[in-house]
């Protein structure tokens, strides 16, 4: 059975959408195990699905619904493929169905109400959905992550930020969590936490389709504020009045810039652009452990989930492998040859990253 569709989506505005009552109702109806036959029929119309074939995939849930009515997981899976179909509509008639059933996939059919309601213009309505259905599974994280999408597209990033979090807290494995939080942190004026953030989804996802338009984003964020006039001037720009409510992050940003502005000294012209990153980011770890230390309350939600990782793979040497992983999806040569001749250190480094114990809520 799939989660819900991760992925960022405009909202579509449409009219006249179905009526929807205002509390979720507690469901009442007990759904029937589907029999060896009909879960032949599902494991088939999956298939179909994931094969793009949607209309293929539901004729084989309605299949099973003709002689399984309260077959849950066809029902799911038949609201599921409605939705991919972008027939929200016929996706909520669905979903609102599964809602009256006793379940544990309860939750994923307020999860798909939720973003139907979100694709046919009632964004409100979606978010109301989501927490509640967050009071009810405060643990659920793509319940956190879905309405930090929502909130997004809605232009409310602090709330984004805020369910972004919890749900890391909860699933620090999810790339695109760390990635919308880096995009919403960058474009909320964050430069520090969004390098972090961004770091992180490119270590979890070094080489996907999304991987060089990140990259580009992190190089240039990792340079924000140096400014080369000539090659004897270098002018180093820092906001004084960055905002400091996700952290006091204004000795770390002028220690980067300085690490930034760098590259540009005699001593390293001779040196390729990502031999000057891997010495960038090198010097930027060595530098935050020295300011930092066991002081990182001061730096909120980033020093206490994000910050001690980093100093932790630095004190790992693990560095040089970082630095080239989230390079991966580069058409450097250099970066290919590296890669394909520290293969081991890589493996290692990701086999280290993977046993990361990160912190809970709790952990604050």
């Amino acid at each position: 059975m799939k989660k819900l569709p991760l992925c960022f989506l405009p909202v579509f505005l449409l009219l006249s959408v179905c009526t929807w009552a205002a509390d979720l109702k507690k469901p009442a109806r007990t759904p029937t195990e589907l029999t060896a036959e009909q879960k032949a029929l599902l494991h088939e119309g999956i298939a179909l699905h994931d094969q793009g074939d949607y209309d293929g995939a539901i004729r084989k849930y309605e299949s099973i619904l003709e002689s399984n009515p309260d077959g849950i997981s066809a029902i799911y899976e038949l609201s599921f493929s409605y939705f991919a179909k972008k027939d929200y509509r016929k996706s909520l008639e669905f979903t609102e169905k599964g809602t009256g059933y006793i379940s544990d996939i309860l939750p994923r059919f307020y999860m798909q109400m939720a973003s139907c309601l979100d694709h046919l213009g009632e964004s409100e309505k979606a978010i109301d959905i989501y927490k509640e259905t967050l009071e009810k599974y405060p643990r659920e994280p793509l319940l956190h992550f879905n309405l930090a999408l929502t909130y997004s597209q809605n232009k409310k990033p602090d709330l984004a930020i805020s369910h972004l979090k919890e749900e890391l807290y909860i699933s620090p494995e999810h790339p695109t969590s760390h990635l919308l939080l880096g995009l919403t942190f960058q474009e909320s004026g964050y430069q520090i936490p969004a390098i972090f953030a961004l770091s992180r989804f490119l270590i979890l996802e070094p080489m996907s389709s999304r991987a060089s338009q990140v990259l580009l984003r992190l190089r240039q964020l990792i340079n924000v504020g140096v400014v080369v006039k000539d090659e004897k001037t270098i002018n180093i720009n820092v906001d004084p009045d960055a905002k400091k409510d996700e952290g006091d992050f204004a000795s770390l940003q002028m220690a980067l810039s300085l690490v930034s502005a760098g590259r540009f000294l005699e001593e390293n012209k001779n040196k390729s652009p990502v031999e000057k990153e891997v010495e960038q980011f090198r010097s930027f770890f060595k530098i935050m452990m020295e300011m930092i230390g066991e002081d990182k309350n001061k730096l909120k939600f980033t020093g206490n989930y994000y910050v001690p990782y980093f100093i932790e793979l630095q004190k790992q040497g693990y560095v040089d492998a970082f630095v080239y992983l989230i390079h991966a999806s580069s058409s450097e040569q250099e970066i290919k040859d590296w890669l394909e001749q520290n293969m081991d250190k890589v493996l290692t480094f990701m086999k280290w990253s993977e046993q990361y114990q990160w912190p809970g809520k709790n952990d604050d």
